[in-house]
C-alpha cells in the first residue's frame, strides 16, 4: 500500500483537529492520560 499524499489544506485540517482533540483529552484525564497508547481506540462522535 502507497502512503498518503497530503494537499497541504489536508495537513493543516489534520494538523487543527489533532490539536483540538488533545486539547479536549488533556482538560478531562491531564497530563497523566496524554500518551498515545491511552487514548488511541477513543472514538468521537
Amino acid at each position: 500500500m502507497s502512503p498518503k499524499i497530503f494537499s497541504i489544506v489536508e495537513k493543516e485540517q489534520l494538523k487543527e483537529t489533532m490539536f483540538y482533540a488533545g486539547l479536549a483529552l488533556l482538560k478531562e484525564h491531564g497530563m497523566t492520560h496524554m500518551a498515545v497508547e491511552k487514548n488511541c481506540c477513543r472514538r468521537t462522535a
